[in-house]
């Protein structure tokens, strides 16, 4: 039966003395398939190719093309297409950490819930912050920083130097940080103002809730001068 009714579609087409072709906006709904089902004009046949993008149009004349056509052109509002791109703001904290010392803690506020739980949880009783960087990249792209960071403990001459990068992907709400390294190059005193430097760092990956602080790890930058702290939070800004 579908061999017969294909066949008498092909004659119906040979026969036709008008072929229109109009090109469409894909839109990646099956609404063209289902608009050019309902035109029904006698002496007429439309036919969709969603992938090329194509409307086809046989008529017995230019009236009942131009018809059909003049239908199809009213009635067809493609959807706008929705990005899967996504702009995302990432906000990067480093914060330098000590058991002891009479430092006060020095810290935004935003970061003050942050600061009692890890009082809470670790050894650390002072921190200060030492870098704030708000960078914003478009989802699927490689976000990379630099920065110098200063404490008390190091002289100004010899400043620890800061790396950030990480791969950035939103899916839906939830953001996703892949490949992630912060790396430090931290300067140690080896003679009477003589330094060499030395690399401190985390490398992971993780996922974050829009507008969650998230503390990513602590490293130590040695034994007698505390850690440093690394505290992100982003969030979707399109």
């Amino acid at each position: 039966m579908k061999l017969i009714l294909m066949s008498l579609f092909l004659v119906s087409c040979l026969n036709a003395q008008v072929h229109r072709i109009i090109e469409y906006t894909v839109d990646g709904t099956d609404h063209v398939q289902r608009l050019t089902a309902l035109i029904q004009i006698p002496g007429v046949k439309v036919i969709a190719d969603p992938v090329l993008g194509l409307v086809s149009i046989w008529a017995e004349n230019e009236e009942k093309a131009g018809a059909a056509e003049a239908q199809f052109r009213k009635f067809f509002k493609p959807k706008a297409p929705i990005s899967t791109e996504r702009n995302v703001e990432v906000s990067l904290h480093v914060l330098y950490a000590k058991q002891e010392g009479n430092e006060m803690t020095e810290v935004p506020a935003i970061l003050q819930p942050v600061v009692q739980q890890l009082k809470q949880v670790t050894l650390l009783s002072s921190f200060r912050s030492v870098e704030t960087q708000i960078l914003r990249i478009r989802s699927g792209k490689r976000i990379e920083s630099s920065g110098v960071l200063t404490w008390s403990d190091v002289p100004d001459n010899v400043t620890p130097l800061l790396q950030f990068k990480a791969e950035v992907n939103a899916t839906g709400t939830q953001i996703r940080l892949e490949n992630l390294n912060f790396g430090v190059r931290v300067p140690n005193k080896v003679g009477e103002n003589q330094f060499q430097y030395r690399e401190v760092g985390i490398t992971t990956s993780l996922d974050l809730k829009p507008g969650q602080l998230v503390v990513v790890g602590k490293t130590n930058v040695s034994p007698k001068e505390g850690a440093l702290v690394l505290v992100l939070s982003a969030k979707l800004v399109d």
